[in-house]
């Protein structure tokens, strides 16, 4: 089970000591509230489960425990273990006996049949660089049987497995995680801390929760809407299936929020409408071929942003970067389009098109529903296979020389030396940021040293003087806001910032 912290200190508001609270006696009456919140009738009481035993009990043959071990003494080993085993096997290289000797690194992690034929689904996390894979059924023997690899996803961090037996086994099925409520029941099951067909209930807590910020390195901008759950799971719970009420897989078990490594009662599970489209794609071709339209789009998550092309915030998906001979570059798309629909689907935001455009068929052409200069247009755009692109990784932020600061940006701009126009090539375009201040918006939006700004107000400029013109233009024209547009490696994106007087 991944894990990772958030950790948020906070002061008391109430304190409670074994269950005993403490009130003062009110000295006036409350006021009377009024609200127009129409709360449905409470359900019935004989319609709540008295008992989860019949639901699970058909499932629990399903669940299965998966134990991988891999060789440590491979010097291209560097293991990613999900679980508490990287405390004992640290234990053991102390305080064992076998310092010095190759050994075997071994992990749990848990599975769900899906096919009466062996198909077992789980985490790719749990499996990866694993020398040896055994699967452990819930019978009364505890049978082991070896696995092999049909197929994997990284970005969705799922894995397809199969075993052979001599009798079909049990599986269960898939349900629609789409019609799933926050407030709904949910049973995870799995093998926490090898702890096998271990059972625990809660409920939905959110089913669009996007992690990615949580986290860097996990492939959460790949899982757009994560089931959370309270339902406690613990490491060793990676790749268990949670269930709904009626015994279908709603969603996998993926990862926990926890300053401890234990639970806290926030999980998130990849849900069922992406996992069993990815597993029937793995079962069939044995890998996956997401589509591709060569752009790198951003959110319109900021109000200002949104403002600046005049629609409502979280809108659409804004384009950045169009990167050359892609698909989207011989549509017609240009960047600083709004994507409104793909294929008549509206796009609910930028998260929602990538997971449209990953989907979608290879080689078969999507129409594109656009946003340009208040006006809406129709492109057909042809699928292509996702290829890879490569990002340069972000620079350390420099100390800043005040004197060379921008008023109005909070930024210190320069033209491009000689050497880095060398580096980037004679199409190199644009002013390089130097330097940003501290406690800026700028800095608060992500703007950085060595970012290249190409546009300000959709005008290309080449030179400090050009964009100082542009935002002397904008103020006497009383814009509250001026947008520019940022390079980073090959991937441009929009940033509004507010448009402040000069004081010098």
């Amino acid at each position: 089970m991944k894990t990772f912290k958030l950790l948020f200190v906070t002061g008391l508001v109430s304190a409670g000591i074994c269950g005993t609270s403490y009130a003062t006696k009110a000295t006036t009456p409350p006021a009377k509230v009024t609200t127009n919140i129409e709360v449905k009738a409470p359900i019935a009481k004989s319609a709540l489960p008295v008992s989860f035993a019949d639901i699970v009990e058909p499932l629990l043959p399903a669940v299965v425990n998966i134990s991988t071990s891999s060789d440590v003494s491979k010097e291209s080993y560097t293991p990613e273990v999900p679980d508490i085993y990287d405390f004992f096997k640290r234990f053991e290289e102390e305080y064992g006996g076998n310092r010095g000797k190759p050994k075997k690194q071994t992990a749990l992690g848990s599975g769900f049949i899906i096919s009466s034929d062996g198909y077992v689904v789980t985490n790719n996390h749990v499996i990866d660089d694993a020398d040896e894979i055994t699967v452990v059924l819930s019978d009364k023997t505890g049978t082991k049987l070896k696995a092999k690899i049909v197929g994997r996803d990284k970005r969705t961090d799922l894995a397809l497995l199969k075993i052979n037996h001599n009798k079909p086994l049990q599986f269960v099925e898939f349900g629609d995680s789409s019609k799933v409520r926050v407030g709904d029941w949910a049973i995870a099951i799995g093998n926490p801390f090898g702890l096998s067909s271990t059972v625990t209930t809660g409920i939905i807590s959110s089913k669009s929760r996007d992690i990615a910020a949580m986290e860097t390195g996990m492939a959460a901008d790949r899982v757009p809407f994560y089931l959370q759950l309270d339902a406690p799971m613990n490491v060793g719970n990676s790749g268990g299936p949670t269930f709904d009420i009626n015994g279908k897989v709603i969603g996998v078990n993926t990862a926990i929020l926890s300053p401890s490594g234990g639970s806290v009662g926030i999980g998130f599970a990849v849900p069922s409408s992406i996992v069993s489209d990815i597993i029937g794609k793995l079962r069939k071709d044995g890998k996956i071929v997401r589509g591709w339209l060569g752009i790198n789009i951003q959110a319109l998550d900021d109000e200002q942003l949104a403002d600046s092309f005049h629609v409502n915030k979280g809108e659409g998906a804004l384009v950045g970067t169009i990167f050359k001979n892609s698909p989207a570059a011989k549509s017609g798309l240009k960047v600083g389009d709004i994507i409104l629909k793909f294929n008549d689907m509206d796009v609910k935001d930028s998260r929602h098109l990538g997971l449209l455009v990953g989907g979608a068929e290879i080689g078969k052409k999507a129409k594109l529903e656009i946003l340009r200069s208040d006006k809406k247009y129709t492109l057909e755009v042809a699928i292509e296979a996702a290829k890879n692109t490569e990002e340069t990784k972000d620079t350390a932020e420099p100390v800043v020389d005040s004197k060379k600061i921008d008023k109005i940006l909070d930024m210190h701009l320069k033209e491009f030396s000689e050497d880095e126009r060398v580096k980037m090539g004679p199409d190199a375009k644009g002013v390089v940021v130097a330097g940003v201040a501290g406690y800026s918006e700028a800095k608060e939006k992500g703007i950085t040293k060595g970012d290249v700004i190409i546009q300000v107000d959709h005008t290309d400029v080449n030179s400090v003087k050009e964009v100082l013109a542009l935002i002397e233009k904008a103020r006497k024209e009383k814009k509250k806001v001026i947008l520019l547009l940022v390079a980073r490696g090959l991937d441009n994106r929009f940033v509004a910032l507010t448009l402040k007087e000069r004081t010098e």
